[in-house]
């Protein structure tokens, strides 16, 4: 399970040099979430902020996290950019649009974020490419806790796609981490974690998630 961290969970302004200690020691994958303030009441990104970061360390892996009205919108922007993937809410797909969209915007690859109050849809899931999984209730915020009951979504999921990629997003922490890990999510979106890891036994966050959270590699 590989880690992706999120930049918004970040301190604005310690955010650089955090992102520069995880790379150093291992990131692979960073998470960008674009808000509307429609959709979802809560701090985003803007394109200038994803821009640099992404011409700053171009080797990483990017996903946006587009908790948004109306992707269309955003995706001639987006398209110009290293971007590797693109998802958006569960409520506002369907299979018509999603093919669509991977039409038109190759290579970028699409996929929805099921929300707490989605049930999965076997015909969407088939439509996808991944998924952004939201574990914890209620969108929009940090340091909301983690609803382990949404981590059943994960087999639902692989029942329709059994190798779809999922991306967990919402409440990971260290006491919880091998939950994530048990039921076989991809990438784990984290915040605050890389800051409550045990310092004492671990030289920096990665060794430790490489370590002690993903010691049993797939």
């Amino acid at each position: 399970m590989k880690y992706s961290q999120s930049l918004c969970a970040l301190n604005l302004f310690k955010a650089e040099a955090q992102i520069d200690q995880l790379v150093h020691d291992g990131l692979e994958y960073i998470h960008l979430d674009l808000v509307d303030y429609h959709y979802a009441p809560s701090f985003g990104l803007n394109f200038q902020t994803i821009d640099y970061i992404i011409n700053k360390y171009p080797e990483l892996n990017y996903d946006i996290h587009a908790m948004v009205d109306d992707i269309e919108i955003y995706l001639p922007q987006i398209h110009k950019m290293k971007i590797q993937r693109v998802s958006f809410p569960m409520d506002k797909a369907d299979v018509n649009l999603l093919n669509k969209l991977k039409k038109l915007y190759q290579p970028i690859q699409f996929g929805i974020m099921i929300e707490a109050h989605n049930l999965v849809d076997p015909e969407l899931i088939n439509a996808c490419d991944f998924v952004v999984l939201m574990t914890i209730d209620k969108i929009g915020g940090t340091g909301v806790k983690l609803n382990p009951t949404l981590l059943d979504k994960v087999a639902q999921i692989r029942e329709s796609k059994p190798q779809m990629m999922i991306i967990s997003d919402g409440g990971l922490r260290v006491e919880n981490a091998h939950l994530f890990k048990q039921v076989n999510v991809n990438v784990a979106v984290g915040g605050s974690i890389i800051l409550n890891y045990p310092h004492e036994k671990y030289e920096n966050f990665m060794d430790y998630w490489n370590n002690e959270v993903d010691l049993e590699r797939d």
